[in-house]
């Protein structure tokens, strides 16, 4: 948790009003803690529950479309 709380202030301090993407799924601390820290959060595609495997094609689109300066957790 301190690291990502220490992550945030980063994010706050460097890239002012940029929103975190987090994975789908994620754990809750991941969208929890920036939210509670004043971080917009968004989220990328990352498994295919049905083909049971990583959904690569759709986070490299999710990653290409995000706004620029947009921070992601991987």
């Amino acid at each position: 948790m301190g690291g990502l709380r220490l992550g945030n202030e980063f994010i706050k301090t460097y890239f002012p009003g940029s929103a975190l993407y987090t994975s789908t799924p994620t754990w809750g601390p991941h969208n929890k803690m920036p939210k509670l820290m004043g971080t917009e959060v968004k989220h990328y595609r990352y498994y295919d529950a049905k083909n049971i495997c990583v959904d690569f094609e759709g986070m490299k689109a999710d990653f290409e479309s995000a706004e620029a300066g947009s921070v992601m957790l991987i």
